[in-house]
């Protein structure tokens, strides 16, 4: 009993580092490299959620072990028949129902509990399970059944060990500590000090910054939750009016603490809102203001009008805090004034938030519809203002910006106004050819010519399984617009869509209903219990719900990746343990009265009874602890090999690429092997390997591989071949998916003139991505050498059907006069 307090504060710790590290971890680019981009972000997230997921549920079964009394007064016979007793349909309904009853808040568990449910059923019934259970690429984002079994235990344990405001609190300050990060970097990128070196142009292009996400649309996820999670944690601390009061601050007075808070809330706020402006991302925006108006309507209806008025100089502050900076850094131009009139306004704003709290304390309630109404008029003024400012007029007089100051205004106004034509609309290569290839996907559910999928007709239920969408789409994929190859997006950039995709009808439903749960709890409580709730619970329940409500569109037209989702299950979790604020959901306290005679006498038989017991505790708690050392040597060596690995992994592989540049070729080879061996499941440190045997066979006189100079069994160029080509193709065994690993393989295996296998490599590969004209080039080349003039015209029919009259064409026109010419059609 004695670790549990210990536990419990360990189990906090882990899910405060969750929250605040995953967002904001990553290494340098150089210095890990896996098979994505921007894997030097995103593997190490990912084994550090899993880390710390492990470690979790190494405390939650210590936990258990101590606090249960399974196995204990029984033999281990009765206590099997007991559990599956317990089992029975009619008794876990019951037993369901009655659990639901307690708090409305447990319908997000059920919730959840499905959702994690037919994750883990699409994955036994995977097309591939070892995709599905690990991921497309081992240790990098996705959504593998690994990596959500991760955010189902960070879930898991914030419901259910989150059980005051002290956690509270420290909970909210991680996430907005977390978001001031995020969106202080990502304003420092934006004018050029991006001293950590972590800009990329996935996403948008180097002028939209990316921060630690190696995406911009990543970075804005995270500050679209961020920025309206500030907004409740600041009415959290406006709630209990006697902040301060004793300590350090107390001789600021009341009015002049309010207006401490009401600055420093408003410039935490600030800096998220900057950062989420230089992203550019219109959904994260979209989903922003959602979050923040749903947020202010719900807190009237719940808090009152004069709560109202302190969130919403908050936000008004915050918004002239805002447009002042950009005015000073020449981003924007209010009017034709020169940099100081930035910092004017920032005066004026601060003397107006100050003005308005001291009307507010000095003079009554009645003044706060006169303060609604200014607050008000400052936020439609700031929204007004904005668009001109942004547009650049009244520019001209001005001293000449800094770099950037015009594409800053531009770029605002281009990404508005875009929003009808480019996120509604049908462009090409966007999201509305990703939803239609998704839904044809989803009702004709087409597979892998080579492979045979199992229960076909349930596909349409239970989907591909957890991470298989960027393989299947490629069967459908269209030709996209950057030359004439296909698409290859790894999301449907849709969530909803996407789960139906990979997990079936039952995983879509199960994502809408995490939603759609909160939201009726929600309602529940607007309807039943809008002013008879605690006040802590309702400013945490309602502003979660619009923080939830905002998140739901962005999710719409967004990409869910690792560091917005931390932070999304956080949430979530947050929302479920939002019941232990509640007063209706505590134990009900009684008057202490002395015992009668009949309790004295049934508690005294009791403690014998526990006395009598003893030795079968003290069995239980053996059988228990031996359970958990089991459940700990499973899950230590699942995360270093699952989570740690791929991390060491890439290390090696960015180490090999120093020493290829550096000329060193056998530490080539020596760091990639270590690649291998720590993450066998990426196709591409094989191929890379291949590729470095083909470099010492193109430079027999000045390298010398060791292993093929020293054998007699094939001559030295041969032995380089095969290697070459055993190394592709044991890729290919380890992700028989990938079309890049077969291409690989057909490539050292036309090298060596194994027509027959190279003809095969790129047939499968063909098929894999039916609309890649370059690779049917390649498999009509092979079959032109290996005299299959006719299916060499025909894949050559198909390759110009793709390119037409394009600057594309002239080697598949070449390669049909080879064939035509075989065939003896001179003509």
């Amino acid at each position: 009993a004695l670790l549990l307090p210990w536990i419990n504060r360990g189990l906090e710790s882990i899910w405060l580092l969750a929250i605040f590290l995953v967002p904001l971890i990553f290494l340098n680019q150089d210095y890990a490299v896996s098979e994505s981009r921007i894997g030097y972000a995103e593997v190490p997230k990912v084994a550090l959620l899993r880390t710390l997921a492990g470690l979790t549920a190494i405390l939650w079964v210590l936990e258990w072990a101590i606090r249960s009394r399974a196995f204990q007064g029984a033999s281990l016979s009765t206590s099997i028949t007991r559990a599956v007793r317990s089992l029975r349909p009619a008794t876990r309904l019951s037993a369901l129902g009655g659990w639901l009853k307690i708090h409305p808040t447990r319908w997000l568990m059920l919730s959840a509990g499905m959702f994690f449910g037919f994750t883990l059923l699409s994955t036994l019934l995977s097309g591939s399970f070892t995709n599905s259970m690990w991921g497309e690429i081992p240790g990098q984002d996705g959504y593998p059944a690994y990596t959500i079994a991760s955010y189902g235990i960070l879930f898991g344990v914030i419901a259910t060990h989150m059980k005051d405001r002290g956690q509270l609190g420290r909970l909210l300050a991680a996430i907005v500590l977390m978001g001031v990060l995020v969106g202080l970097y990502g304003t420092l990128q934006h004018y050029g000090h991006d001293f950590l070196g972590v800009t990329e142009t996935t996403g948008g292009g180097t002028a939209r910054v990316t921060i630690f996400m190696g995406n911009t649309i990543f970075a804005a996820a995270v500050l679209s939750m961020t920025v309206p999670l500030t907004m409740v944690a600041a009415a959290i601390n406006f709630h209990y009016d006697n902040w301060g009061d004793g300590g350090p601050f107390s001789r600021l007075g009341r009015s002049g603490l309010d207006s401490v808070l009401t600055s420093l809330w408003a410039l935490v706020l600030a800096v998220q809102l900057l950062g989420l402006m230089f992203t550019f991302s219109r959904g994260p925006w979209a989903g922003t203001v959602l979050a923040l108006v749903a947020f202010l309507v719900l807190l009237v209806i719940s808090s009152g009008w004069r709560m109202l008025v302190r969130v919403g100089l908050v936000t008004g502050l915050a918004g002239v805090l805002t447009v002042a900076f950009l005015h000073w850094r020449g981003s924007v131009t209010v009017i034709d004034a020169g940099p100081w009139f930035g910092i004017t306004l920032a005066l004026v704003g601060l003397a107006g938030a100050f003005a308005i709290l001291f009307v507010i304390r000095n003079f009554g309630r009645t003044v706060v519809f006169i303060a609604v109404f200014g607050v008000a008029v400052t936020i439609v003024g700031t929204a007004l203002l904005a668009p001109s400012a942004l547009s650049g007029r009244g520019s001209a007089g001005s001293t000449v910006p800094s770099a950037g100051t015009d594409s800053t205004a531009s770029q605002v106004i281009g990404r508005i106004t875009s929003v009808k034509t480019e996120v509604l609309g049908r462009f090409t290569g966007g999201r509305g050819e990703h939803w239609k290839i998704s839904r044809d996907l989803i009702i004709e559910r087409p597979w892998f010519g080579f492979d045979d999928l199992s229960l076909p007709w349930m596909r349409p239920l239970i989907g591909y399984g957890p991470d298989m969408f960027r393989y299947t789409y490629l069967l459908r994929s269209p030709v996209g617009s950057w030359n004439f190859m296909p698409l290859e997006p790894d999301h449907a950039h849709n969530f909803f869509i996407h789960q139906t995709v990979e997990q079936g009808i039952f995983g879509g439903l199960a994502a809408l209903g995490l939603f759609f749960s909160v939201f009726g709890i929600a309602g529940h409580h607007l309807l039943r219990r809008r002013r008879s709730a605690n006040p802590l619970y309702r400013l945490v329940l309602l502003g979660l719900t619009a923080i939830i409500l905002g998140r739901f569109l962005e999710m719409m037209v967004g990409v869910a990746r690792i560091s917005d989702l931390t932070v999304l299950w956080a949430v979530f979790g947050l929302f479920a343990a939002s019941a232990s604020l509640d007063d209706r959901n505590r134990e009900p306290s009684h008057p202490v009265s002395s015992p009668s005679p009949l309790q004295a006498d049934r508690r005294d038989r009791r403690r014998t009874s526990r006395a009598s017991t003893a030795p079968s505790f003290s069995s239980g708690l053996i059988v228990r602890l031996a359970i958990v050392a089991w459940l700990v040597g499973g899950i230590g060596v699942v995360t270093w090999q699952k989570g740690i690995n791929p991390v060491r992994a890439s290390i090696a592989e960015g180490r090999a690429l120093k020493s290829y540049q550096q000329g060193d070729i056998d530490g080539t080879v020596r760091e990639l092997d270590k690649a291998i061996k720590w993450s066998p499941g990426v196709p591409s440190y094989y191929n890379n390997r291949a590729q470095v045997f083909l470099a010492y066979q193109l430079q027999p006189e000045a390298l010398t591989e060791p292993g093929c100079n020293q054998q007699t069994e094939a001559p030295y160029l041969v032995c380089l071949g095969l290697q070459s080509l055993n190394s592709n193709i044991e890729a290919v065994d380890r992700q028989p998916f990938n079309y890049r690993a077969r291409l690989a393989a057909g490539n050292s295996a036309y090298n060596l003139r194994l027509t027959d296998l190279a003809i095969e490599a790129y047939s499968v590969a063909s098929a894999m991505v039916p609309n890649a004209y370059t690779i049917r080039n390649d498999l009509a080349e092979v079959q032109i050498d290996a005299g299959l003039y006719n299916d060499a015209l025909t894949e050559l029919e198909w390759s110009l059907g793709i390119t037409g009259e394009s600057g594309y064409s002239p080697r598949a026109l070449f390669l049909k006069g080879k064939a035509l010419k075989g065939l003896g059609r001179l003509d």
